[in-house]
């Protein structure tokens, strides 16, 4: 079977490509010192994100970044002539951990970040305009419905965390919940789940057009989040396989998905957030069946597992993590989905029926209401989280060394029938 044969050389072509990168993007990195480039140019706002003291503009190459007070003058969709320098802090001084922030722009897939001093608007694009109206509409209805607690629908739902407390993050966080707050795989999956109900059975082409139409639109509406490319094009492949009536392999499929980000931005290697999302991925694949023989759980062993992989890149990256994090997700994750569908469908209501809408809207924040207790709840436990001050980039070598390890003696005989049919396949091919 050809496809049997081709499942494997995906995820070696991944590694592959893990390594060109790692070298090609060593060897690019600016030296620019203190000198600051000037930029002038032309492009579309897709996303903003108002922060405490400015506001970060996304466009299709830079992140501009303005002075708060400028912000009421760009909307998602306004074409901007702008001009400016580039971020004073884009060059790190060769430390081990601290912060990049220019391989982060570049990781995002932009070229720039650019403090702005000028900036006109000339146009507008339709399509992104529509997209713009959408994200206020979503932002000033939960905000109408949910009052307090629309903080926190507005980062879960369409990712946007302009009124979202730090103190409310810290309690997720220490809750080893603060990954919800993000949109990630977790909220394309239940988008996914949504527009299949909505849809139905996407075995028929039309159908499968109209789903991956919906989540490519949702991803556009809750900021282009690039860590959430992984489950887009999984559920794409998902939905084609069924369609051709082919089994779905989990491991090709996420390695499939990283070939297709990284080859398009070799930096997205450096992201956080995609690092996070594919880890998680590929520790659920990894590791729930064996956990799960033990503990005759579904969640926990999902819970677990996943973390396998995520937590030594938390601890590295954020020089922390939380031990509850099982007792927090177990809780936690099955009502997100609750949440998201009841609050979508109140959104929907609310341009038909404002007293529907609430009705609604009142059960999701009850359950909403109940998620945040919770977190607080084990949070505030005085051993809920640890600082890790001293764990470097040699903690996780040795520790990712260690779990591939123990991947490659359990799975030993699938590897090795795996590069056998590498074998056939390559030979039979060259005949």
């Amino acid at each position: 079977m050809k496809g049997e044969y081709l499942r494997r050389p995906l995820v070696f072509l991944a590694i592959i490509l893990t390594a060109i990168s790692l070298f090609l993007t060593s060897h690019c990195q600016k030296k620019r010192n203190d000198i600051k480039l000037e930029i002038n140019d032309k492009e579309v706002v897709i996303n903003i994100e108002n922060k405490e003291f400015y506001t970060k503009v996304s466009t299709r190459n830079y992140f501009l970044y303005f002075r708060k007070l400028q912000n009421d003058r760009v909307k998602i969709g306004d074409i901007l002539e702008f001009s400016g320098t580039t971020k004073s802090d884009i060059i790190n001084s060769g430390e081990e951990d601290e912060f990049n922030f220019y391989r982060y722009v570049r990781s995002c897939g932009k070229k720039e970040a650019i403090d702005v001093t000028r900036c006109k608007k000339v146009g507008s694009n339709s399509f992104y305009t529509f997209v713009g109206r959408v994200k206020s509409f979503c932002r000033d209805a939960n905000r109408f419905l949910y009052r307090e607690e629309s903080s926190i629908l507005n980062s879960l739902v369409i990712g946007d965390k302009s009124d979202l407390d730090e103190k409310i993050l810290d309690r997720f966080r220490r809750a080893g919940t603060s990954h919800i707050l993000a949109i990630s795989g977790l909220h394309m999956d239940i988008i996914f789940g949504v527009a299949m109900f909505l849809v139905g059975n996407v075995m028929k082409k039309s159908r499968l057009f109209i789903v991956s139409a919906l989540i490519v639109f949702y991803w556009m509406v809750s900021g282009f989040a690039i860590s959430a490319l992984r489950a887009i094009i999984m559920v794409f492949v998902l939905n084609f396989s069924s369609l051709i009536y082919k089994r779905n392999d989990g491991l090709s499929t996420l390695a499939l998905a990283y070939l297709c980000i990284v080859s398009s931005n070799i930096w997205a290697i450096y992201n956080v957030g995609l690092q996070l999302s594919f880890a998680a991925c590929l520790s659920a694949i990894l590791f729930t069946s064996m956990i799960q023989n033990y503990l005759k759980s579904t969640v926990i062993s999902l819970s677990i597992s996943c973390n396998i992989l995520v937590l030594p890149l938390v601890v590295y990256y954020f020089k922390g993590t939380s031990i509850v994090f099982a007792l927090g997700n177990i809780f936690t994750v099955p009502f997100i989905g609750t949440v998201m569908i009841l609050d979508l469908f109140s959104l929907i209501l609310f341009k038909i029926s404002i007293t529907l809408a609430a009705i609604v809207a009142f059960f999701a924040k009850s359950i909403l209401i109940l998620i945040m207790w919770f977190n607080t709840w084990t949070g505030d436990f005085s051993f809920s989280y640890i600082n890790f001050r001293l764990l470097g980039l040699k903690f996780l070598m040795i520790y990712y060394i260690i779990i591939f390890a123990i991947v490659i003696y359990v799975y030993r005989k699938d590897l090795r029938e795996s590069f056998n049919g590498v074998q056939r396949f390559y030979a039979r091919d060259h005949k």
